[in-house]
């Protein structure tokens, strides 16, 4: 079995399985990737002998043959844990005639190389449907000298014992055994719009076609092998193919998604023999003929100025059109540079099977592991691209490029270009064959040649290519996207945390690695969601880097590289939410791209205008989707503002501008979505985005028509916060104090608006008086940290309650209640602590704090400075627990404990000023309890 051969080798499959069961974290992309070069390497240096030596006698190879079972793939070769799969066109039938799997009545080569790149990109699509409980092998292909491996890394399976779900004998024995396999199978097939059908006649009913093959290993996971067929074909007789093409020429996946009903993958073959999944193939078959191609060619016609700037494969792909329809789309277009770019493709394209043709004759004729002979083909055929040597240039191009293009790609060539026999070289772009050519076969030229072709239209006829022109003939490898994205994910979080100056490079290769992902899935949309979000990551920390001193060349260009990659991300996730419409986060974060949009350009615009507009719309469709985001989008509006509030001499003032006009964005969305109406989150709600607007007039000085708009949306705002505000608002003459409660410290913090002639601005800190003049009346001093006052500290008391929650009180006569989380809190020890209670007694000398308790309620108190009226409540409807004697404090800091056995709902703490005194007041006068002077307890 293939467990006891995978003990001979690494355990490339255990290691694979335990990364693939890690939760997503930067370790578990740094494994993936380590085991995914490791597994690489190999494959790729065992994969090059057994190229080398397959032609050798059985007997005389490095690494041998072995039998394994199954009618397709070719031959097979295990060595160090790892299946290698030969892609050659297998005999079925002996005959006579005899049969191939692909050619029918002679092998198809490029047909079994083709076959080989289904299975991979079956693989890549079952994975991506993120079915838990489904496991799938390490795969790649290797391409070398004209022939392509299969790399699989052993499983712990068995030919047939472990065997529960598929064929493994052409459909003669179909297994659908075990129902959770079967289950798991259903969504697999549902989430890829595969049709469940009846297999061979079989009273099995499978959703992928007959052959693929599902184990339940040694190990007890379940495994998935064998995805050539994944997709469904295209009907032969709409696209004019030979039979046997129902093999290897498949629907694409995106193709699926768009047309929307499920197909099956069986149509057309003896595995479903219902004629109405033909009939279903065929319709879908139309609909690519006549529907999606021709949106293509318009769309490739729209875009004509820039159509080599497009990469042509993946556009193609992410329309659901096979490569090989170019010529069906040329047909189809009516500029010259669509028809030239498609042409060139092709060209390349054919050139590329010509030169592996050419290899496998070599091998054939070698039979032996050498370099120098191949290298010689690689020359001949470059020279005959360009002046003739063995294979003359009217050979190539009048006969071989153009009967390659009408065998590989239908329509290639219109009937005038046939009948005039037109030469193609006047009809392509040489650079871009020939990077393609360089692209497709792992071909590295010298500088010589490279700067010879340069971005050259015509062939260059002049130049001779020579064998030490041709330093190398890679082998070329394709790895699952799984790789990719490890990739990816691991340079990201290696430029989130990067200082240097070439941060670009490294966003650079972030970028690469995600196309790279994207490549053989253009509709694997939590990739597209990733690249996205990178893309949108970029152009924040490259807006975030502009300084005050930098100059205005510098910053325009920094504005214009921060739109572009929102730009891409806006596109990439546009692509992620046509895949899947109900995507919330997709939505969260598009919004925040529109939002940045709309902040990069200039203030009051109507591109602006137009970008934010979209901001509003999206966010809205996101909080519908998912209603948390809007509690996520405050505290981030939040924390936008505060930093903006904050002075940094280092940060631009447009970059304040442009975050402050993201904050308001993102708060008049929440707003427009009636976020928190009513609710005390409806105060924090108003509070930030007229402390937004306030910074925005202070900052954006030069938009002075939108000034006085501003600063009266403001001044409703702050109305409609003191409105909703569930803890105290109060003003003093020229300031309004806003009270808010922080929920990620559970304190208190005092912000001030100020309004003074025309000048309007909010801040933290109340605004410093001379020490000299007494301190106001109706000034109250609460802060979260320390607060400066004319060079000094003022710092606040603290009350812990039974070590879950905290409140601050105020060093100034003054009233402050506190309501504890749970309706009846044990309040077990008081404990308070009085810093710089020194500086405290200077100004003001309390006498004492009273702390008064209540189980059930609190009297009404209207502001933090309480009237005799208040108090005098407080007094007669409270509990009086303790007297804290401060009057005497002499010592910087003071620490009070008492011990308390009360039950409590509300505290009222009342800083008693010197002309009260601490003993006054009715409650429990009795039980009361007087704290001495500092550190000292007693009850």
């Amino acid at each position: 079995s293939l467990f006891d051969l995978a003990r001979d080798g690494p355990p490339w499959n255990e290691q694979f399985q335990a990364i693939m069961d890690m939760e997503d974290s930067r370790e578990k992309y740094h494994a993936l990737r380590s085991l995914a070069h490791d597994f690489v390497y190999a494959s790729k240096t065992y994969g090059k002998i057994i190229i080398s030596e397959c032609l050798l006698p059985v007997s005389e190879r490095t690494i041998k043959p072995a039998n394994v079972g199954g009618v397709a793939g070719g031959d097979k070769y295990i060595h160090q844990g790892i299946l290698f799969k030969f892609s050659r066109d297998p005999v079925i039938q002996n005959g006579p005639p005899r049969q191939y799997m692909y050619g029918g009545l002679a092998p198809n080569i490029a047909a079994a190389i083709k076959a080989a790149s289904h299975d991979l990109k079956g693989l890549q699509n079952c994975y991506s449907t993120r079915v838990r409980g489904v496991c799938y092998p390490l795969f790649a292909l290797i391409d070398y000298r004209g022939y392509r491996l299969i790399a699989m890394s052993l499983l712990p399976i068995a030919k047939t014992s472990t065997l529960v779900y598929g064929s493994n004998n052409a459909g003669k024995t179909v297994h659908a055994s075990d129902a959770d396999f079967n289950d798991k199978m259903r969504e697999i097939g549902e989430a890829l719009l595969l049709k469940r059908h009846r297999v061979s006649r079989s009273n099995e009913w499978l959703y992928t076609a007959g052959d693929i093959e599902g184990h339940i290993g040694r190990d007890g996971r379940k495994y998935l092998i064998d995805f050539a067929r994944c997709f469904p074909p295209e009907a032969y007789a709409v696209s004019g193919m030979p039979k046997r093409a129902i093999f290897y020429q498949l629907l694409r996946p995106e193709l699926l998604q768009m047309y929307g009903r499920a197909l099956s993958c069986d149509a057309f073959s003896r595995f479903d023999p219902d004629r109405r999944s033909r009939r279903e193939v065929e319709d879908a078959t139309r609909f690519l003929h006549h529907v999606i191609i021709p949106q293509f060619a318009q769309w490739l016609d729209s875009d004509a100025g820039n159509v080599f700037e497009v990469r042509l494969t993946e556009e193609l792909h992410h329309y659901g059109i096979n490569v090989r329809h170019c010529g069906r789309v040329r047909a189809l277009c009516t500029s010259r540079a669509a028809r030239r770019l498609l042409l060139s493709e092709m060209v390349a394209r054919v050139c590329k099977n010509i030169l592996n043709a050419n290899l496998r004759q070599a091998m054939n004729e070698k039979r032996v592991p050498l370099v120098e002979p191949y290298r010689l083909v690689v020359v001949e055929f470059l020279q005959s691209m360009m002046s003739g040597t063995l294979l003359s240039s009217h050979d190539l191009w009048g006969a071989l490029i153009p009967s390659g293009l009408a065998s590989s790609f239908a329509h290639a060539l219109s009937q005038h270009e046939v009948a005039r026999r037109v030469d193609l070289r006047q009809c392509i772009e040489a650079a871009y064959v020939f990077r393609r050519v360089r692209e497709l076969t792992g071909l590295k030229l010298s500088e010589r040649v490279l700067r010879a072709l340069g971005t050259r239209v015509r062939i260059p006829t002049h130049v001779r290519i020579l064998a030490s022109d041709i330093h190398t003939m890679h082998v070329r490898v394709k790895c699952m996207n799984v790789v990719d994205e490890a990739e990816a994910n691991v340079l990201l979080s290696e430029v989130r945390a990067y200082r240097g100056g070439d941060a670009g490079a490294l966003w650079d290769m972030v970028s690469t690695k995600y196309k790279s992902a994207l490549a053989s899935n253009t509709h694997a949309h939590h990739l597209l969601f990733q690249w996205g979000r990178a893309l949108y990551e970029r152009a924040r920390a490259e807006g975030s880097g502009s300084r005050a001193d930098e100059d205005k060349v510098r910053a325009e260009a920094r504005t214009r590289s921060a739109k572009h990659h929102l730009r891409s991300a806006e596109d990439k996730l546009s692509r992620c939410l046509k895949i899947k419409p109900l995507f919330h986060e997709a939505h969260m974060l598009l919004a925040h791209v529109a939002a940045e949009l709309g902040a990069l350009e200039v203030y009051g615009n109507q591109y602006q205008a137009a970008h934010l507009a979209r901001a509003l719309s999206t966010y809205a469709r996101a909080f519908e989707l998912h209603p948390p985001h809007a509690d996520a989008l405050l505290r981030e509006a939040e924390g936008g503002v505060g930093e903006c509030a904050e002075e940094v001499p280092a940060v631009s003032r447009s970059r304040h501008v442009q975050v402050l006009v993201r904050c308001i964005t993102q708060l008049r969305a929440l707003h427009e979505a009636g976020y928190a109406r009513g609710d005390s989150r409806g105060a924090r709600l108003y509070f930030a985005l007229a402390h937004a607007m306030v910074l925005l007039v202070e900052r954006a000085r030069s938009a002075t028509s939108f000034i006085t708009p501003l600063l009266c949306q403001a001044g409703h705002l702050i109305e409609a916060c003191l409105a909703r505000l569930p803890f105290p608002a109060f003003s003093d003459g020229r300031y309004l104090y806003l009270l808010r409660y922080a929920e990620a410290e559970k304190s208190h913090e005092v912000m001030v608006y100020e309004r003074e002639g025309d000048t309007f601005s909010m801040h933290r800190k109340v605004p410093p008086l001379p020490r000299s003049d007494p301190p106001p009346q109706r000034q109250v001093w609460l802060a979260h940290e320390p607060t400066a006052y004319d060079g000094h500290f003022l710092n606040i008391a603290c009350l812990p309650i039974n070590d879950t929650a905290r409140c601050k009180l105020p060093c100034v006569p003054s009233l402050i209640r506190y309501r504890c989380e749970v309706d009846y809190c044990l309040l077990t020890r008081l404990n308070v602590q009085l810093f710089d209670a020194a500086l405290m007694a200077e100004f003001y000398r309390p006498a004492a704090i009273e702390v008064y308790v209540s189980p059930t309620h609190c009297p009404p108190i209207a502001a933090l400075h309480a009237s005799e009226e208040e108090l005098a409540a407080v007094r007669a409807e409270m509990q009086r627990v303790a007297v804290l004697d401060v009057s005497s404090v002499a010592s910087a800091d003071v620490s009070l404990s008492i011990p308390l056995h009360v039950v409590a709902k509300w505290v009222v703490l009342y800083v008693v000023p010197p002309d009260v005194g601490g003993g006054e007041g009715g409650g429990a006068g009795d039980d009361s309890v007087r704290g001495g002077s500092a550190g000292s307890t007693s009850s």
